[in-house]
């Protein structure tokens, strides 16, 4: 009888084992395309065709150095700032509001208050405490780079 079992189980063994389905072979097709070269570099505008930054990340693109009226601003892309006026001068962090078309000075040292500019093309215009424009003279042009 245990041969009759061991008969039994291989030919259901092989059996089933035919009856799975096997995976087809690679049909023969043209051959794929390259795929398109991707480029590595990256193209960076003149800084004086920079827009003003909407947002943190375009804080590279608008940074630079602005002067006139005997202050200079050194806009930096990290996010920081250096204010050169009258001989004296501080640090602090800048910021883009209002979709790009104004940039906030924030000094680090507390006994200096914030200082507004809006955006005038490539030139920062100083504004007062309420948003509204101060002395056209006073504009900030920006510098060629160096």
């Amino acid at each position: 009888m245990n041969r009759k079992l061991l008969v039994l189980f291989v030919s259901l063994t092989t059996l089933t084992s035919a009856c799975q389905p096997q995976p087809e072979p690679p049909a023969a097709s043209a051959p794929e395309p390259a795929s398109p070269t991707v480029s590595t570099t990256t193209e960076v505008a003149p800084a004086a065709a920079a827009p003003a930054p909407a947002n943190a990340s375009d804080a590279r693109a608008f940074a630079g150095r602005f002067s006139g009226g005997g202050t200079t601003v050194e806009l930096r892309g990290d996010g920081t700032f250096r204010l050169q006026e009258a001989g004296a001068g501080f640090d602090g962090t800048w910021t883009a509001e209002e979709n790009g078309t104004r940039v906030r000075l924030d000094p680090n040292s507390k006994s200096e208050a914030d200082r507004l500019y809006a955006v005038a093309g490539t030139d920062l215009q100083p504004l007062d405490a309420e948003g509204k424009a101060a002395s056209a003279s006073a504009t900030l042009h920006r510098e060629a780079a160096r």
